[in-house]
């Protein structure tokens, strides 16, 4: 496997992880209300999706940004970090919010960074 299959393959078992984390602490919220429903958490996990771009890959949920990760690593940030969203098309590049790789998710709720 090359170097880039092997990043590619690192990534993509990163934001499955990433996405099972929002989902459980969706979940986890969700419990805490009295409309709590059963596989609610994993309604709201499928509409999930990620899109990749030249720097980052854009964590959308629904119709909204939810997160932007960095596949593009410049200034502090590095390969696979958690950037808060600034609007639909740029992060929040004041800090990380935690990183995919490392499996970091210390700074992240389901609701946003």
């Amino acid at each position: 496997m090359t170097t880039f299959e092997t990043l590619q393959a690192e990534m993509d078992s990163a934001l499955d992880a990433y996405k099972a984390h929002l989902i459980a602490d969706y979940e986890a919220w969700d419990r805490k209300g009295k409309y709590f429903r059963e596989g609610k958490a994993q309604e709201w996990g499928a509409k999930i999706s990620f899109q990749k771009g030249q720097k980052f890959i854009r964590v959308v949920e629904d119709r909204r940004v939810h997160s932007f990760i960095v596949i593009q690593p410049f200034g502090s940030f590095k390969y696979g970090d958690i950037l808060k969203a600034a609007s639909w098309a740029a992060p929040a590049k004041n800090f990380a919010r935690g990183n995919v790789i490392d499996g970091d998710y210390s700074k992240t709720t389901w609701a946003g960074c």
